[in-house]
């Protein structure tokens, strides 16, 4: 992949909605983009006759350990779109299908310099669908300076799997880089039945212990790189995890799974710390629309 583009990074999935994400692909294609795809070596021989245009890159390496599952970790793919050498880089959830004009992609090369662009997709029933509603806690395509890419650093976070898209944006703004936010509704999304499993709940926790070692870089040294009224965002945030107390409810909660003798105080555990989980959601959310920049796309 050469640096004359702007390349996005996903992995289609082999054995579900392969026709939706042949039609989200092609807008992406449609729209100017360059889309590698990062598969396992025998996902490719299944998926390289019906994705025309999409460069498939074979990775040995999966989370199926910690999922259950053959997803990509995030890291590698962040190795590989740097290597490539394309000066803004996109990761996209395969299933998500762009409707800005053709102008978009100069618009993202413009609005990603020297910064990271995220935002969410609209639900929908069907791709033309007038109606929709706007996922309010997570997101789904991200755009970044090539630059951007070391300062992110080594993650167990999977595509496919939660919490790598409030990380990528919240990294980002902690390290002190520009982070922008798009509000225009340009990606969609057609809904389908999810499941959590117990990876959901191994992956919120990871997440939650890297968000307490990013913000306790923050109490414990100040932040560099941003004025004062920043900083006293970034330190109330990392107060606000502080009072969820989430290492102790953490520890707590695996010290009562470790005792099979007593499985209602289990549950009793397990319920309260999904509940502080959820509060951290909200405040991870509510701190990134804070702190990045709205933009919109005309």
């Amino acid at each position: 992949m050469n640096g004359d583009g702007i390349v996005i990074g996903t992995s289609i999935a082999p054995h579900e909605r392969v026709g939706i994400q042949r039609e989200a692909i092609t807008s992406w294609l449609n729209a100017g983009f360059l889309v590698q795809s990062f598969n396992a070596p025998d996902e490719i021989d299944r998926l390289t006759d019906g994705f025309d245009g999409v460069e498939f890159v074979s990775m040995e390496r999966s989370g199926q350990g910690i999922s259950g599952r053959r997803v990509i970790y995030i890291s590698d793919m962040l190795f590989q779109l740097r290597a490539g050498g394309s000066p803004v880089c996109g990761i996209i959830n395969s299933d998500i299908l762009l409707t800005a004009s053709n102008n978009f992609r100069r618009f993202v090369g413009t609005q990603a310099d020297g910064s990271l662009l995220y935002g969410s997709r609209l639900d929908v029933a069907s791709w033309d669908d007038r109606n929709g509603r706007l996922d309010p806690y997570g997101f789904d395509y991200f755009f970044f300076d090539r630059d951007l890419i070391p300062k992110f650093g080594e993650t167990q976070f999977c595509l496919g799997m939660p919490f790598w898209d409030h990380w990528l944006p919240l990294a980002s703004l902690l390290s002190g880089q520009s982070v922008r936010k798009l509000v225009s509704p340009i990606a969609r999304h057609i809904t389908h039945p999810t499941s959590r499993d117990d990876s959901f709940f191994a992956f919120n926790t990871y997440y939650v212990k890297v968000l307490l070692e990013l913000t306790g870089r923050i109490s414990a040294k100040g932040h560099d790189g941003c004025n004062g009224k920043r900083h006293r965002e970034f330190k109330a945030f990392a107060d606000q995890l502080g009072s969820y107390q989430l290492e102790a409810l953490i520890q707590n909660t695996e010290g009562e799974l470790a005792r099979a003798e007593d499985e209602k105080l289990q549950m009793e555990s397990l319920a309260t710390l999904a509940k502080t989980y959820d509060q951290v959601t909200q405040s991870v959310v509510l701190f990134l629309d804070r702190n990045s920049k709205r933009i919109n796309f005309e």
